[in-house]
């Protein structure tokens, strides 16, 4: 899963215990998260983690935010944007479908319980 999020973001902020709930769940069921900070320093994100949320997944940063290539190749028009993608690549389930209570049960569908 790929998440698309910023430290600015409130939304984003908001989906963390969803988040790490997940990661701990099914880290270990072939699922991987990758977190790409849209921040305009990749030290807002450090500073971040050393707070309330360690985010123990990957991390990685979009230098130039919302001109970032990748953040343009994966039509990224607001944050926070969760996508899921299969083990063949193919995209299985975005946004609203991998927030909140929601994406836990997105995750049972294609991890199992």
């Amino acid at each position: 899963m790929i998440d698309f999020w910023a430290t600015w973001c409130g939304p984003c902020v908001g989906e963390m215990e969803y988040l790490q709930e997940a990661y701990e769940r099914f880290k270990d069921k072939n699922f991987v998260m990758l977190s790409v900070s849209l921040d305009s320093s990749p030290k807002d994100v450090v500073k971040f983690r050393e707070g309330k949320w360690h985010m123990p997944w990957f991390q990685a940063f979009a230098p130039g935010g919302w001109n970032n290539k990748m953040v343009k190749d994966f039509a990224t028009f607001g944050i926070p944007h969760p996508i899921l993608i299969d083990p063949t690549g193919k995209i299985v389930a975005m946004d609203n479908q991998l927030r909140g209570d929601q994406l836990k049960r997105t995750l049972e569908k294609f991890l199992g319980k």
